[in-house]
């Protein structure tokens, strides 16, 4: 027989359903991207509490989107006794109707779609298991659901007790009608015996499918039975009310191999069964269907093993009987090496029943898979056809592009599974982490772009993730970026600043690859719709690196960034980061002040929390209390009271500030000031007695001041409470290998002129104006583009009389800043500019950094 199909109700996507209502003119285009990052539930609760559709037209377009017929319920006769087949509490929880009963035809009406969708339940799959049945769904309003619910479960006339689907003879007979006189004889109701419970479960849900929070939920409706008790029926009605299996002959079929290796052959000839046929869905909303031939179908080993497999594999199974003689020619079809592969049967607890393992069908010219535990797995069926790439260039090495990888070139391709497969690497890595020694997984160290390629041509993700933090790590990369793309997978490191492409990989790695970096970070792995942060620390190259990770859903998948933090390296002192001269002298008599703020500003990754580890180590000494608010702790500093802060449960900054003022600190270190509520605890603790450190992200140092104002503090307790602010940025410094000097076009070298002669006089006694020189690396062996490291410049801005006056009046920034200047300031670009002349660095990379747009230089 062919089951009726049922739609996967989770399949499709919110952004597509609110599309559909912006195009049926229900919404405005604005709300899609507002509500395009929620659950369908959530979407559907807001667009009713907020009136912006009623119940009908969201119905309608719940039927349209879903592709199933829309059903008006009122003055539709509902028998009582079909409706109650569901039970009450589950009809209600998901608004769902059954309504029309016919044989073997279950017409089920379904007025909220995004519940299911969310909680993905499996009472619709068990209803189209139960007795053979065929489930047609429809759509239709909750409000009709809800009243015609209340006329069934309020009416006193009706009897409670629901109806088994007629017998087979009893359709056939005709049926005279009842007098008045002709009442039916009501027997008394026997007590009913529930059946043991089956011990192969008709559906499996993935735990992955629903999250934590609906666990209970979904427990439940779980215990609710679907099809309500009834009295025992006799023993034949379930083969009459069934179809029988139709009868084939295998004698002259030749069947694919890879059909063949849905049911293992040690499987196929213990319970003489084995797939003959399988059919490729016809949408999306269909699940594949698979044709099974027994010899006896009726067995109820054989029965409790398709069941299972058609509910835990989401798949059909069509039903044949087929001769002893038949099957033993179908079975010779097996490949010799089938039997070797074969996976050992499932064993349930019970011992009553099994049910098979499928296996991977044999790949020629492939890489063999490990060998299989004896552990009980669930069975996953194979796809019937192989998922087609467009081929691609072979290897080949681009500047600026880094290696391309062909989809042939993928030796052994990950599985996509994202439920057991994603399990499984779930439970690896819950045992791997109790040794995060990362270089065990590799044969050999990867120390170029070349050997990252190797690793991938394996296509084992545990070792690609391990070479690629390898490589990033002998690469000095500060961050790995791993981005999809509509084809392919890019994999970039930053390296002193600059964003290096290293390998393009094809497109299939990507789902498995960002699964297993989501594992190691301890985040949500089948949640791909909204950013996640997470971390994980582990040994990699003899390092122990920590890595903070971050996700973010884009139109190809999910881009991933991890910074990397090699904790092996130490805290440079102020010297080593490049604070010198007058910044340095300015900044060691703002630290040795008892009270106080000092802010380091600059954008993300410009070094403002090296700069104050830096600060921390030079200040610290016994008779200091220090206690940090970090988020994370990226250095741990001997001697120094470090937290880190956890705003999910409440422990941020502002919370941190009141807790650590009750330490009795000398010096206070917080890694940031985000909003209104820490900068004035910050400015209180300041103004109380003791030294805050922090950072704040502006374009400069006198940008700190307005930006502080804008958060809210008061401007007097700002000049009252803040000594110094450091704005810096990185910049890459000249190989020393391959340094040579440089030659100037007269524009820049105008541009640099001006700049060198607004230094505060005596600071260019050792600078000749007139003969000025430069420098640049060529690119050698040992850095590539004649950059190795990289260094700060800085400008330290400390308060005056002038300064406060114009942050009282709330001055813009750029007053302040040359009002600093003018009290003998040494802005970012002068201190570049001087590294510069010093042969440090290149007037290339102070532009860079320096101005708002970066011009070409000539050579």
């Amino acid at each position: 027989m062919t089951l009726h199909v049922l739609p996967q109700l989770y399949a499709n996507s919110t952004k597509s359903f609110l599309k559909l209502l912006i195009d049926k003119s229900l919404i405005k285009p604005g709300f899609s991207s507002i509500l395009g990052g929620k659950y369908l539930d959530e979407v559907d609760r807001y667009l009713l509490s907020h009136h912006l559709v009623d119940e009908l037209e969201l119905a309608k377009a719940y039927a349209e989107f879903y592709e199933l017929p829309f059903m008006h319920l009122v003055n539709k006769p509902i028998p009582a006794e079909t409706a109650r087949l569901l039970p009450e509490v589950v009809a209600r929880k998901y608004s769902t109707l059954v309504y029309d009963l016919d044989r073997l035809d279950l017409w089920v009406a379904v007025g909220d779609p995004a519940k299911l969708q969310r909680n993905a339940p499996d009472m619709l799959v068990k209803l189209r298991q139960q007795k053979g049945l065929k489930v047609h769904l429809s759509i239709a309003s909750r409000i009709e659901i809800e009243a015609a619910l209340d006329k069934i479960y309020h009416r006193p006339d009706v009897s409670p007790r629901p109806i088994m689907p007629p017998r087979h003879e009893e359709l056939s007979s005709k049926t005279a009608p009842i007098t008045s006189s002709e009442q039916p004889h009501v027997e008394k109701e026997e007590k009913f015996t529930p059946p043991a419970k089956s011990p192969i479960p008709t559906f499996l849900k993935p735990e992955h499918v629903i999250e934590q929070e609906h666990n209970t939920e979904a427990t439940d409706v779980a215990k609710i039975p679907l099809i309500q008790s009834r009295p025992a029926a006799p023993a034949g009605l379930v083969k009459t009310v069934e179809e029988r299996p139709k009868t084939i002959d295998l004698r002259n079929m030749q069947i694919p191999e890879e059909v063949l290796n849905k049911i293992p052959v040690n499987v196929a000839e213990k319970y003489q069964i084995i797939v003959f046929a399988a059919v490729e869905p016809k949408s999306k909303l269909e699940p594949s269907l698979i044709k099974v031939a027994a010899v006896n179908p009726d067995d109820v080993k054989v029965r409790e093993i398709l069941s299972y497999i058609e509910s835990r594999n989401k798949v059909l199974v069509d039903r044949y009987r087929t001769d002893l003689n038949s099957f033993e020619v179908a079975l010779k079809l097996y490949p010799r090496e089938a039997s070797e592969a074969a996976q050992i049967v499932t064993e349930h607890e019970d011992k009553q029943a099994t049910a098979p393992v499928m296996p991977t069908p044999q790949k020629k010219d492939a890489e063999q898979p490990s060998p299989i535990n004896n552990a009980p797995k669930p069975p996953l069926l194979q796809p019937t056809k192989p998922e087609a790439h467009k081929p691609q260039a072979d290897i080949m090495v681009e500047k600026g592009d880094g290696i391309k990888l062909s989809a042939t070139d993928i030796i052994s391709r990950p599985s996509e599974d994202t439920g057991e497969e994603l399990q499984r690497l779930a439970k690896e890595q819950e045992l791997s982490l109790e040794n995060q020694n990362l270089d065990r997984l590799l044969k050999e160290p990867v120390t170029s772009p070349d050997l990252l390629a190797k690793v991938f041509k394996n296509g084992r993700i545990p070792e690609i993730v391990a070479g690629t933090l390898f490589l990033a790590i002998r690469m000095k990369a500060s961050d790995v970026h791993v981005e999809a793309e509509q084809e392919s997978v890019r994999v970039r490191f930053r390296i002193d600043g600059i964003l290096h492409d290293v390998i393009r990989v094809p497109h299939f790695l990507h789902a498995p690859l960002i699964s297993r970096i989501k594992i190691l970070s301890k985040m949500k792995i089948d949640e791909q719709r909204i950013p996640q942060d997470g971390r994980f620390d582990v040994v990699i190259d003899n390092r122990q690196v920590d890595l903070r990770v971050s996700t973010m859903p884009t139109v190809h998948g999910e881009k991933v960034v991890m910074r990397l933090l090699d904790k092996s390296e130490g805290v440079l002192s102020l010297e080593q980061l490049g604070v010198t001269g007058t910044n340095f002298d300015r900044l060691i008599e703002n630290i040795n002040k008892p009270y106080g703020i000092i802010l380091a500003t600059g954008p993300t990754g410009s070094g403002k929390s090296t700069t104050l580890y830096a600060v921390l180590t030079r200040i610290s000494k016994p008779g200091v209390n220090i206690i940090t608010l970090e988020d994370p702790v990226e250095y741990e500093l001997p001697g120094i009271n470090q937290a880190q802060v956890k705003p999910g449960i409440g422990f941020t900054f502002a919370e941190g500030l009141r807790s650590v003022l009750r330490q009795d600190p000398n010096v206070i270190m917080v890694g940031e000031v985000r909003d209104l509520e820490t900068a004035a605890m910050a400015t209180h603790a300041a103004l109380t007695g003791h030294l805050v450190l922090s950072t704040l992200h502006t374009n400069d140092a006198a940008g700190a001041l307005p930006r502080m104002i804008n958060m809210g503090v008061e401007p007097f307790l700002i000049t009252s409470s803040v000594n110094a602010v450091v704005g810096q940025r990185l910049v890459r410094k000249i190989c020393d290998n391959c340094k040579k000097k440089a030659p100037i076009p007269p524009a820049v070298l105008s541009h640099v002129k001006k700049e060198l002669e607004a230094l505060p006089s005596g600071k260019l006694k050792n600078i000749n104006l007139e003969s000025l020189v430069f420098y640049k690396g060529e690119g050698c062996s040992q850095c590539t583009d004649g950059y190795k490291g990289r260094i700060g410049i800085y400008e330290v801005l400390t308060m005056s009389e002038k300064i406060e006056s114009l942050a009282v009046s709330k001055a813009p920034a750029s007053e302040i800043k040359k009002a600093a200047v003018d009290a003998g300031m040494i802005t970012m670009s002068q201190d570049g500019l001087i590294k510069a002349l010093k042969g440090i660095t290149t007037i290339d990379e102070v532009l860079r950094v320096t101005t708002t747009q970066i011009k070409e230089l000539p050579v």
